[in-house]
């Protein structure tokens, strides 16, 4: 009965009222450890199942960021190489007009990537952070 006995130690330190094993009120006070311990055993079984799943839910979100950004990038670069052949084309006959213009669409599309890169980047970040702020 190690527990009675360091309750009682306790409850004497604190209070400076003297009880014995036997009163009831050293049963109450180890049915309501028990029943703290269980509880705080809970929880924290609790807090690791949701730490788990929204790290899966991060992980996950990250991954189709990453392939959705890589298509994107890879798409936004056909576009570009394909305006740039037109370019070449028409580079000796091409008005200057519409060299500008394409060359216009270049830069468009070039700040486009700018952006959805950094976009995905900053939900990313923005993600973890809240992920990993607990």
């Amino acid at each position: 009965m190690l527990a009675a006995e360091s309750l009682i130690k306790r409850i004497y330190e604190q209070t400076h009222e003297k009880i014995n094993n036997d009163d009831p009120i050293v049963t109450l006070l180890i049915a309501q450890q028990i029943l703290f311990d269980d509880f705080n055993t809970d929880l924290e079984t609790i807090q690791e199942e949701s730490e788990e799943r929204l790290q899966k839910m991060y992980n996950a979100s990250y991954e189709k960021s990453a392939v959705l950004t890589m298509d994107m990038a890879s798409k936004i670069n056909k576009s570009i190489e394909e305006l740039l052949q037109e370019i070449s084309k028409r580079k000796e006959s091409a008005k200057k007009s519409e060299y500008s213009s394409l060359l216009g669409k270049i830069k468009k599309l070039t700040m486009l990537i700018y952006v959805f890169i950094a976009l995905n980047i900053g939900t990313i970040g923005l993600l973890g952070y809240f992920i990993l702020k607990k």
